[in-house]
């Protein structure tokens, strides 16, 4: 399901980025609650995050920024998110 899910974002992506008025792209999900992650880091890394890198890296590839949304207390992926590319 994650890789549907992130197929068929990237074919949306693809149709987007084209635009010129178009500078960067909202990402994320809802990965934490207010207290902490919903899952462990170490599952994030596993099961989120190649996604995510193919979104990121399709984004940028069009020279744009990748600004992320999550809900809660993502605090413990915040250098993952730097190292991906994630602009703010």
């Amino acid at each position: 399901m994650l890789n549907k899910t992130i197929e068929k974002n990237m074919v949306m992506l693809e149709n987007s980025l084209t635009a010129p008025e178009i500078d960067g792209v909202l990402l994320g999900s809802d990965w934490g609650s207010q207290l902490d992650l919903l899952m462990s880091p170490d599952t994030w890394q596993e099961m989120i995050r190649p996604g995510e890198q193919k979104e990121y890296d399709l984004v940028h590839s069009y020279g744009k920024d990748v600004w992320v949304h999550s809900c809660g207390n993502i605090e413990r992926i915040i250098p993952s998110l730097i190292e991906m590319g994630w602009t703010c």
